[in-house]
């Protein structure tokens, strides 16, 4: 049994969805069960302990810490776990794992909050409890750089998100609109949707008739929002808001995928990533991906071609014939089975055992 702690999984989160794909994975491979325990950061309903989604059983802890530690004691105990999977840093995981002598993995989640320099700047103790950790997934080369300057690299792997790949679509299911774009994510600085509006008005807006539609939360539940942020947002936007403008909140997962099938390309200018899902989300459906010049993380997933193909300053010049070309090839779907769950699982359940049979 393996133990995955993470956060915020009742509401919206990247984090959380990467690890309910991963244990649902490891569980239909039959590599390994797993349980997860959820803290709740931001609203959500904590009073109930056990939740069942699906084949999943997720323990959601308290904010109470004592509570918190207690619970987490308790049912690590009682399922036997072998490894503690933590995606994102959890100092009373930590503490107790080390106390039931159960081996930690990390999880860099994301650039400048749970890499090593971060956290060892955020408090002098983070350094003996990363002692206490036996390997640290880093996602990607650039977090792989920055984690190596301070911990043995003998205790750095790079294990990339995966994403379920879907059957092959049938014609019928998707007919992609011309000059319809969309940003899928929180509306927050760190996604950079003001300038998504931005490139949007300088290089797209030429036809009257074209789109851009915001896929996901805009307002206080998410960690990060800043009403006045999401204010000059609305202020760029004028009078294309609701014309040529639109928020649509967040959405159904069915919903989402219609708009990766049915949308011209997604602007994605997002800083400080691990490896972005929705990125390996629209690879999976053929929806290009206009991202930042100097965007090393998106480069990678896309490849050296895709890459320097659907760059911003590259794609600003682009017809929506031009995207339809790209999608049609297959090259990003084609691209995107390199990060299949199934095949991101196997590699988590070689990394599992040999951290188990070398503790």
């Amino acid at each position: 049994m393996i133990a995955h702690f993470v956060y915020n999984y009742l509401t919206y989160s990247g984090a959380a969805g990467q690890v309910n794909k991963l244990a649902n994975s490891l569980s239909k491979l039959g590599l390994f069960e797993s349980v997860i325990f959820n803290v709740q950061t931001i609203e959500g309903d904590d009073s109930k302990v056990i939740i069942k989604n699906g084949r999943q059983i997720i323990i959601n802890l308290p904010r109470n810490i004592f509570l918190r530690v207690v619970i987490s004691f308790y049912f690590l105990h009682k399922f036997k776990v072998k490894l503690v999977h933590l995606h994102g840093f959890h100092k009373p995981a930590i503490i107790i794992a080390k106390l039931l002598n159960i081996p930690i993995l990390l999880k860099s989640t994301l650039l400048g909050q749970d890499d090593v320099n971060s956290l060892l700047k955020k408090n002098k103790l983070n350094k003996t409890l990363l002692s206490f950790v036996c390997k640290i997934n880093c996602l990607n080369n650039v977090i792989y750089d920055i984690n190596k300057c301070e911990i043995d690299e003998s205790k750095l792997e790079i294990i990339p998100n995966g994403v379920v790949i879907r059957e092959p679509l049938a014609t019928h299911e998707f007919q992609r609109e011309q000059d319809s774009y969309i940003f899928v994510g929180a509306i927050v600085k760190r996604k950079s949707p003001l300038e998504v509006i931005k490139y949007f008005k300088t290089n797209y807006l030429c036809s009257q008739n074209a789109k851009l539609y915001f896929l996901g939360p805009n307002d206080s539940s998410l960690p990060e929002f800043d009403s006045r942020y999401y204010k000059q947002c609305l202020d760029e936007c004028g009078l294309l808001l609701n014309k040529n403008i639109f928020f649509l909140g967040n959405i159904s997962r069915h919903e989402l995928e219609q708009y990766y099938l049915n949308s011209t390309a997604m602007i994605f200018f997002s800083k400080k990533e691990g490896t972005p899902n929705v990125v390996l989300e629209a690879m999976s459906l053929n929806c290009p991906i206009v991202h930042k010049s100097d965007d090393i993380i998106v480069k990678s997933l896309l490849g050296m071609e895709l890459g320097n193909l659907l760059d911003s300053q590259t794609a600003s010049s682009y017809s929506s014939n031009k995207f339809s070309e790209i999608s049609n090839s297959g090259c990003l779907r084609n691209r995107a089975t390199l990060f299949s769950i199934d095949e991101i699982a196997r590699k988590h359940c070689e990394l599992y055992e040999n951290i188990i049979r070398n503790y």
